[in-house]
């Protein structure tokens, strides 16, 4: 039986690459190679790592330094009952700034988010990615109610880009989704319709089994840096599957701001 590798690079905006690496085996008869699948505790491993970082993805892509990170919450008289309700205070607000745009020419909300409960108190907020197309007075305006009222608290953070990007407030959303699906509701993040997706090609690589056991035993990831050349690695993660024998490894990169390119 003879081992190849195949990549496949979710490329996240013009900065950020996550590259996936594994085995793909098939037979030496005859003309055609008759490929395998995956295993299924490795497909599975697979499915719940890209539904994870799926979010993650979509903000790489569609969010930069101009953008922000709001966290909206409630004083004890606006205080949503449950989380259907919250979730459709969300809705309205985020209506609210789209009507803002639309009058003032401004581009449609590029948005995720969240409904959760506060680790401590357990009260109901809501975090948002969102362009920082938005005055801070227009983000603050659009929480109040029609009588002039705050419905709760506003806080307004900047975008702080790493080599990983935005990650850490990625998953600070992922966070929420898995504490809410473990609390018993159905829920998922939102997201507006004008994001991009992250461009995906998938391809038979030729990378020899020696190099994988050589990156795999000695951490030269010299046969990564090949692969992107203008990027730099920010992580290898490497997963041994006991059942085929083979390797696998997802390697983050990102581009050095030397070389950073506008979104």
């Amino acid at each position: 039986m003879r081992r190849r590798y195949r990549t496949t690079d979710i490329i996240c905006g013009k900065n950020y690459i996550t590259t996936r690496i594994y085995p793909e085996y098939s037979l030496p008869k005859g003309g055609r190679r008759k490929k395998s699948k995956p295993t299924s505790d490795v497909r599975q491993r697979l499915n719940d790592e890209n539904r994870k970082e799926k979010v993650i993805f979509l903000a790489n892509t569609n969010f930069t330094e101009k953008d922000q990170f709001l966290t909206l919450t409630y004083d004890e008289e606006h205080l949503p009952e449950n989380y259907n309700q919250a979730e459709k205070e969300l809705r309205k607000y985020i209506e609210r700034l789209r009507n803002y745009a639309k009058k003032n020419n401004l581009p449609s909300p590029k948005i995720i988010g969240i409904t959760g409960y506060g680790s401590k108190r357990k009260r109901l907020h809501h975090h948002l990615l969102i362009n920082g197309d938005y005055p801070l007075y227009i983000l603050t305006e659009k929480w109040k109610e029609k009588s002039g009222n705050y419905r709760g608290y506003i806080d307004v953070k900047p975008l702080i880009f790493n080599q990983f990007g935005i990650e850490n407030i990625a998953r600070y959303i992922i966070k929420h989704i898995e504490e809410n699906i473990r609390s018993g509701i159905k829920c998922t993040y939102f997201r507006s319709r004008n994001l991009k997706e992250p461009k995906i090609k998938s391809r038979a690589k030729q990378i020899s089994h020696r190099d994988i056991l050589f990156a795999k035993e000695y951490t030269d990831f010299s046969v990564f840096e090949k692969m992107h050349p203008d990027y730099a690695i920010a992580d290898v993660s490497p997963y041994y599957n006991d059942v085929n024998g083979g390797y696998y490894f997802t390697v983050k990169y990102y581009r050095p701001h030397r070389k950073r390119r506008k979104v």
